[in-house]
């Protein structure tokens, strides 16, 4: 399938929905900062919203699975290593040491992976970095592209079809829950994913 047939048309309530998202996260931080919990919880959306849009957008286009979570890696990865890199010259110069056992899960990009699974303990290599879990939430969110990307339905699900399948993967988010699985951001991108089924080519 071409991607003229999956392209988005360029839509401002994207960008409107991805500062949305950008204010929510920002409140959230704040609020949670003053003490302020209730807001807290009511603007902790922000992520939800980025992932929505990144599922939708992402489905929209013809992709080769492996050259392309080769790049989201880079670009995933690369910008919060050279983050890391900045902080360690910060840390080092204010006599502070890093905890450098857990650097090799940032080159992996492992660092939020107790974010999905609650028997992983949570480590962070240095304060002001555990805003980086979202990263591996995203990117496991692209490695679930790959069996997308060989689906190969020709039409949309019909709407009772699709009702069927968000309940039955809240069903199973939830069953996942008692057990500290997390799966319920991976659930929000894929069913925004699923708005254009069949448009990735196999690599």
């Amino acid at each position: 399938m071409g991607s003229a047939t999956c392209a988005h048309p360029r839509d401002n309530a994207v960008s409107l929905v991805r500062l949305t998202g950008m204010t929510c996260i920002l409140l959230c931080h704040l609020s949670t900062w003053f003490g302020l919990y209730t807001l807290t919880q009511l603007f902790n959306v922000g992520v939800p919203l980025f992932l929505m849009v990144s599922g939708y957008l992402y489905a929209g286009k013809a992709l080769r699975p492996v050259a392309f979570l080769r790049r989201r890696y880079v670009k995933v990865t690369v910008p919060a290593l050279l983050f890391l890199a900045l902080l360690c010259v910060f840390y080092l110069l204010s006599g502070q040491t890093p905890a450098w056992r857990t650097l090799p899960l940032y080159v992996f990009n492992l660092q939020g992976a107790s974010f999905l699974c609650g028997y992983v303990p949570y480590t962070e290599f240095c304060t002001g970095v555990g805003h980086l879990w979202f990263l591996t939430v995203l990117f496991l969110c692209y490695l679930c592209i790959l069996p997308l990307g060989r689906t190969r339905a020709a039409e949309k699900l019909s709407a009772g079809s699709a009702v069927c399948m968000v309940l039955v993967s809240t069903a199973a988010v939830a069953a996942l829950m008692p057990v500290r699985i997390y799966l319920q951001y991976v659930q929000i991108f894929l069913i925004a994913c699923g708005q254009k089924p069949g448009c990735f080519s196999p690599a």
